[in-house]
Parts: C-alpha cells; structure tokens; sequence
C-alpha cells in the first residue's frame, strides 16, 4: 500500500549514474525526506545500472514506476508516464 499523506514529489530521470544517489542525494544530506514521494524513471541503463536502480530504490523507498520497460524514451514520454502512474496511484500534491 503506498502512503499517500505526502506533500512534495522529487522525480528523478535515470539513465547508468545510480550511484548519485548514495553519493550526492542521501549520503551526506540533513534533509528528510519524509514528506516526499520519490519517483524514478529508468531511461536506458545498462544491465548493471539496473541491477543497482533495483538496490538503491529499494534502499532509499524510491518508487521506479518503468521496471518492467526500461526502453529509452524521450523526455516528454517519460514525463507523460510520470504523470499517469502519480494520477493512476491517487496522489496529489501541494
């Protein structure tokens, strides 16, 4: 069941830099991210990007709505997709 009582959502973009993640978002942040729903659209990546999207979405409670279909699209077909799975999913936002 995912939370609804969130109010901000980061959307993230992701095509073989995972490691962002851990080394830039999370690792050194004060920030929580408590409030937020975290999406992230995979955009090509390379089977052992993957293989680390699957670890650091899991590990960090980043919903990766395009699991199953990881083709690389364009930004404004990722950006539609986005939409639809948070419409799809029930959320709103602030």
């Amino acid at each position: 069941m995912l939370n609804k009582n969130r109010k901000y959502c980061i959307y993230f973009q992701t095509k073989n830099h995972y490691q962002l993640f851990e080394n830039m978002v999370f690792k050194n942040s004060s920030v929580s991210f408590r409030d937020t729903v975290m999406i992230n659209h995979d955009a090509g990546s390379s089977p052992d990007q993957l293989q680390l999207a699957k670890e650091i979405c899991s590990k960090y409670g980043i919903h990766w709505i395009n699991k199953e279909n990881t083709d690389a699209k364009t930004h404004h077909e990722l950006m539609f997709e986005a939409i639809e799975w948070l419409e799809k999913n029930e959320y709103d936002f602030d």
